[in-house]
């Protein structure tokens, strides 16, 4: 009995510790109020439409050589110092936080606009009630997160004709481009945001927010101005953009009931667009009577220096097919003739990536895509990429005509090389050859070298169901390694003198129950589901055709999913399995979905999805396999326990991959990864058997 009441008393006094660590401030008290109300004011408007007008102007402070090869992102005009810009867009809002926009008239000495379309507009589509505004990029939190990322402090109150309002400064508790400071001007009684004044990091920018909300009915939970700077500082070069807008409202909608849609699937509406063409209008007359405000003194300076410089050359805007510097050390991308062209940049080096076991690799993309009236596309997308280290470059040459955009009609041919292999016969005596542990490098030989071409077609049956096939066929050329006094030699040698070549039907289905999409233009876009991603492909190689000389079935499934946990966290899983069955012949092992891939692609992130210290030789050491890849993505894990992190770091990740083969009964990686803007990097430990094996890197570096 005595032991019962001291834990009782010990427990009690732990729970009043916490209490009092934990009673609210008056700041916290007022952010609950708010948070309290937060689900009310984000359901009360439903939709509105408003007329949105903005300008804006740059100021470049300092500048040196390197920003005549600043990447496009940066925004960076390479002929004047100072520049101008203003535009009227047309701003729809669909709750809960859907924004669409269209510019639609544009003047000033920036003509195309990049830095409103592009990264402006997420500034403006703000729903201050949500948890993650500015499209998802910073988080706000909801009362179940905020006090663990953020401070509040009390700074006073106004009385504005007898309406008190609080100001309440919020600062961050952990360095992060996720989280911001500032402060919070909050109605009391009715716990609305009047106004807001926010500083964080997007990108490479530093960057202020100054919202003012409306004043009476629905516009009290409307922004009616807002101002917004973005400053770099980068290398020597400094500047600042300014940016002011207005906002104009033809209608707002409260808690309408929804308008029934024939395909709940189909958010066509809820998604933000962009136009390929902006009407540019430099008629004088045309924005003096409409702009809301007059135009400060510098910005009519720019408007002058620029109108004396047009005077000085031909004024018709034209686009050059080809800029050399950009070609060169960054993406280059432009519109000609109604085909849209894109290189990656011939000395990019954020098409660098580097892993302990390929060492560095490079590579390159091109893209010329031609748009019809109808809707319909040809793509042509080459690829190539380069592994240093192991001397070898890998090429695709895929060709891709969409015949039905909206049904994902398409017909696609390729070329490509793909990992070097080797067949059945070596297959099945591999654990003869060496029966303890495979050590390839002693072999000294690169087996096959491996090709294919491929012509196949895919079309939706319905929403989230598409059927596709093909013909592939394959060829693989013996390469012959160095002379080697290793007493199996001759045995391994004799195994690679002949060619083999296969031509196999492909037959496949992909399920994605619940498939949301949009429309855009006639393309059908898929976005998310709720539910897993299913796949099956069956293959038969058939003898006697074109020099086929393997007969095979193969088989393979897929299953993949993204599971949203909490705030901008999630689960992603990848799993897949194959086998060959019915051979009458050799055959090489080359699955569809387990195969290594020297250029990064996969998931979201160009890390995850793979196996990193697995060599090559690996993927085709077996007639079967299983495999299953798990990744857990947040913005904040080990970097909370630390009291200094790089306040870059937006993403950070846990990786678990394991394997089931013949030839290597278990093997398994773990991974901690983080990225952010600049790249991504990512720390991994292999173990065979649940037996450590060696441990490395992979960095890849992409903007």
């Amino acid at each position: 009995m005595k032991k019962i009441i001291k834990i009782t008393v010990l427990c009690c006094g732990f729970a009043f510790i916490l209490s009092t660590q934990a009673r609210p401030t008056r700041a916290d008290s007022i952010i609950i109020n708010v948070l309290k109300h937060k689900d009310l004011y984000d359901d009360h408007i439903s939709a509105y439409d408003a007329q949105v007008y903005i300008k804006g102007y740059t100021d470049v402070k300092k500048r040196n050589f390197l920003a005549r090869y600043a990447p496009d992102f940066l925004y960076w005009n390479r002929r004047n110092d100072r520049l101008f810009v203003e535009a009227i867009a047309d701003l729809h809002y669909s709750s809960p936080n859907y924004f669409t926009h269209q510019i639609k008239a544009l003047n000033g000495s920036q003509l195309e606009g990049k830095d409103i379309r592009e990264r402006l507009m997420q500034f403006l589509n703000v729903n201050i009630y949500q948890p993650a505004i500015f499209n998802e990029q910073i988080l706000l939190l909801d009362d179940k997160h905020i006090f663990r990322y953020y401070l509040f402090e009390y700074e006073g109150a106004t009385d504005t004709t007898g309406t008190l309002v609080h100001q309440i400064r919020i600062i961050p508790k952990l360095k992060s481009h996720k989280l911001i400071e500032g402060l919070l001007y909050i109605v009391d009684g009715a716990w609305t945001v009047s106004r807001f004044e926010l500083t964080g990091r997007w990108e490479l920018f530093d960057f202020k927010v100054e919202t003012v909300f409306g004043s009476q009915n629905q516009q009290a939970l409307l922004p009616v101005e807002s101002r917004v700077t973005f400053h770099l500082k980068l290398l020597g070069n400094e500047r600042t953009h300014y940016y002011f807008s207005h906002y104009d409202y033809r209608k707002v909608e409260t808690q309408q009931p929804a308008v029934a849609n024939t395909n709940p699937y189909d958010i066509s509406c809820y998604f933000r667009i962009q136009t390929d063409s902006v009407y540019v209008n430099t008629d004088s007359t045309f924005w003096e009577q409409r702009r809301p405000v007059a135009l400060q003194p510098i910005e009519q300076e720019i408007i002058a220096e620029y109108c004396q410089q047009q005077t000085k050359r031909d004024t018709t805007f034209k686009r050059k097919p080809w800029i050399l510097q950009k070609g060169v050390l960054k993406p280059a991308q432009f519109e000609y003739n109604h085909t849209y062209y894109r290189y990656s940049g011939l000395f990019n080096p954020l098409k660098l990536a580097y892993s302990a076991l390929d060492g560095i690799l490079y590579w390159q993309q091109i893209r010329m895509k031609k748009t019809f009236q109808n809707g319909q596309t040809l793509d042509f997308s080459p690829e190539t990429g380069i592994l240093f280290q192991k001397k070898e470059i890998y090429v695709r040459l895929p060709i891709n005509w969409t015949f039905k955009p909206e049904k994902f009609g398409k017909l696609s041919f390729g070329l490509e090389n793909r990992n070097q292999s080797y067949n059945s016969s070596f297959t099945n005596r591999i654990e003869q050859i060496l029966p303890d542990s495979i050590d390839f490098d002693d072999l000294h030989l690169k087996y096959y070298k491996h090709y294919q071409g491929n012509l196949s077609m895919q079309y939706e049956l319905f929403n989230g169901f598409l059927l596709y096939g093909g013909l592939y066929y394959d060829w693989y050329d013996p390469v012959r390694g160095k002379s080697t006094t290793m007493q199996l030699r001759q045995e391994v040698v004799d195994l690679v003198r002949d060619g083999y070549s296969s031509i196999a039907p492909v037959v496949g289905l992909r399920w994605v129950p619940g498939q949301y999409f949009r429309i855009n233009g006639r393309q059908k876009e898929y976005l998310h589901s709720h539910y897993p991603t299913f796949n099956i492909e069956y293959a038969r190689a058939i003898g006697g055709v074109l020099n086929s000389n393997s007969q095979y079935e193969r088989i393979e499934v897929e299953i993949q999913q993204k599971i949203p946990i909490g705030l901008l966290q999630s689960l992603n899983y990848y799993g897949s399995a194959g086998w060959f069955t019915n051979v009458e012949s050799v055959f090489f092992a080359d699955f569809s979905s387990f195969r290594q891939r020297h250029i990064p692609r996969s998931w979201e992130d160009p890390i995850g999805g793979t196996f990193h210290l697995l060599e090559g030789h690996w993927y085709n050491a077996a007639n079967r396999y299983a495999q299953l890849h798990l990744m857990f993505e947040s913005p904040f894990l080990l970097s909370r326990l630390l009291s200094k992190i790089p306040n870059d770091i937006l993403k950070e990740r846990f990786y678990l991959s394991h394997l089931n083969t013949p030839a290597l009964p278990s093997y398994s990686e773990f991974g901690y990864g983080f990225g952010n803007f600049y790249g991504n990097f990512g720390i991994f430990c292999s173990f065979k058997k649940w037996n450590y094996l060696t441990t490395g890197i992979k960095v890849v570096l992409e903007m």
